[in-house]
């Protein structure tokens, strides 16, 4: 599938036409037809992407091609154009929460681009689940920067044993109130008989149709 291609299929999903998207964007009479067969700036791709609102990456990058990017950029061009596009390790089960960014816990990569070098180490996890929807959707990625706490009410990612379980943090005197968004789910308390640790932050969700 080429970006073209991507594109038109994002849009049919959210019930626009590609005649739409380019005058959303901005891009000039019908020339969004023309990226079928030249090469695009990123300023228009990022224009589209922000049309549709995805990440940049999820335009040029097909989820079915393991760890290329598409031939039209590479890193360093988007980097002097001013957006950052990284490798982003999708991470399994946990077998140690002081070392859980090693190889044995990575399934695979996605790739997330920015309008800013990020900060810091990021890593993505799957949702499977409910308890956090609306805001997170079942099977949804959700990529966390890595830090050991996190603001009152904001959302992060929390080792429990060897499952990291995705809800919003509250702390409420010697204790850590793990909140879901779906009010049909409990809370976790999190105390010396229940210990927990806060992974990192949640700063990104992505779906794939």
């Amino acid at each position: 599938m080429n970006l073209l291609e991507r594109i038109k299929k994002i849009a049919s999903d959210q019930g626009i036409s590609l005649l739409e998207v380019n005058d959303k964007a901005g891009l000039g009479a019908n020339s969004i037809y023309r990226w079928k067969n030249q090469t695009p700036s990123i300023k228009g791709v990022a224009a589209v992407a922000n049309v549709l609102n995805v990440p940049i990456s999820e335009l040029l990058y097909d989820k079915n091609e393991k760890g290329n990017l598409e031939n039209y950029y590479n890193q360093d061009n988007i980097a002097k154009s001013g957006y950052y596009t990284i490798r982003i390790p999708v991470l399994g089960r946990f077998a140690s929460c002081e070392q859980f960014l090693t190889e044995k816990n990575i399934e695979g990569y996605r790739y997330l681009s920015f309008l800013h070098k990020p900060d810091g180490d990021m890593f993505i996890l799957k949702c499977h689940g409910k308890s956090m929807e609306p805001t997170l959707r079942d099977n949804s990625f959700v990529t966390i920067r890595v830090q050991p706490t996190v603001e009152n009410g904001e959302m992060a990612a929390v080792l429990i044993g060897d499952e990291a379980t995705i809800k919003r943090v509250f702390f409420k005197n010697d204790e850590i109130i793990l909140k879901p968004d779906n009010p049909n789910y409990g809370y976790i308390r999190l105390n010396k008989e229940n210990p927990g640790k806060i992974l990192g932050k949640v700063v990104h969700m992505d779906v794939d149709f």
